[in-house]
């Protein structure tokens, strides 16, 4: 998420990518330094990409489905019928649409997720 002064500097990029952070400082009333330390955040925000102001455009999936957590049960030894049986319980995330969502970024692709989630796993 951007702060106002942030969009305000991406926004003048955008129309003039050549732009020097001296034109942006004196368009925007601050000093050099100010600037470069928005330019900062704007590249460590992803909105440019390192000099010359190229900026991020790159497509990206949108994944709508489930997310879930996967939860696993498993006996140390063979299941004894009437009684207590120790074992392991794992718990790990799961479902259709994180899933899909977490093999495209594996696969460098710029994804977002739209589940619905809450906090009842237990």
């Amino acid at each position: 998420m951007l702060t106002n002064r942030e969009q305000m500097i991406f926004n003048w990029i955008k129309e003039q990518p050549s732009i020097t952070q001296k034109e942006i400082a004196e368009r925007a009333g601050i000093s050099r330094s100010s600037v470069s330390v928005h330019i900062s955040n704007l590249t460590a925000k992803g909105a440019i990409l390192g000099r010359r102001y190229i900026l991020s455009e790159r497509p990206y999936f949108i994944v709508i489905g489930a997310a879930n957590m996967d939860i696993a049960g498993r006996p140390d030894t063979s299941l004894v019928a009437g009684d207590s049986n120790p074992g392991k319980v794992t718990m790990s995330f799961g479902g259709v649409g994180r899933n899909v969502a977490h093999n495209l970024a594996l696969l460098d692709s710029d994804v977002r997720l739209l589940t619905a989630f809450g906090e009842d796993y237990r």
